[in-house]
């Protein structure tokens, strides 16, 4: 049944009725699935975030390392639910993962979670040798996770970034650096305008 409801509404109702007789037990959702298909993963996140509970989210992050992105970006989303370290550490493993929409959701986690503490970290990531190769829309996707912060905090990660001399490639950090002031400039862009870089940097899937 679950690998047949590939309508939001279908899946809405299946998901519901699930975590109604699994909810003392979220772990069997898991257990009964067959984690070769993404669709029917994706049914196993749709329930446990249903029945919500601590024991059901920490049931999401074991599928951290599920081979389907569409699921590894969802896990990492669902994790701010959770909030404690133990989220951190896994959206922290995801921010080098291979896919566009993963890594962008997995710094919105560690942001949420962590507030200005994790300021130090995002300049770490902006200033990194692995982000400098990104391609520009994903480095806007990324760094627009400053915005979540307050303004004086804003301006500090900004000043850090700028500063950065010439320790990779001229031309990969200065695309960076332009990344970060096309994003500290984008106040109140269109929202269709949003959406469009935003899809190219998830790379088409949604």
């Amino acid at each position: 049944m679950i690998s047949v409801c590939k309508h939001k509404m279908s899946r809405q109702i299946v998901a519901s009725a699930l975590a109604s007789i699994s909810a003392d037990d979220p772990a069997l959702i898991l257990r009964s699935a067959n984690h070769d298909s993404a669709l029917e993963t994706e049914m196993c996140l749709d329930v446990l975030e249903t029945i919500g509970s601590e024991q059901a989210m920490r049931e999401v992050l074991k599928l951290k390392g599920h081979p389907s992105p569409k699921v590894r970006a969802r896990v990492v989303s669902l994790a701010a639910k959770i909030g404690d370290s133990h989220a951190v550490d896994i959206a922290k493993s995801l921010i080098s993962d291979e896919d566009p929409l993963v890594r962008r959701r997995a710094l919105v986690t560690i942001t949420d979670i962590e507030g200005e503490k994790c300021e130090d970290f995002l300049i770490d990531v902006f200033t990194s040798k692995q982000f400098s190769m990104l391609s520009h829309d994903q480095k806007k996707g990324m760094m627009l996770v400053i915005k979540r912060l307050p303004p004086e905090v804003q301006e500090r990660i900004a000043n850090s970034v700028l500063a950065m001399g010439g320790i990779f490639q001229r031309k990969s950090m200065q695309d960076t650096k332009k990344a970060l002031t096309e994003v500290l400039n984008m106040k109140r862009e269109a929202p269709e305008k949003i959406r469009s870089w935003r899809r190219r940097d998830d790379g088409g899937h949604r």
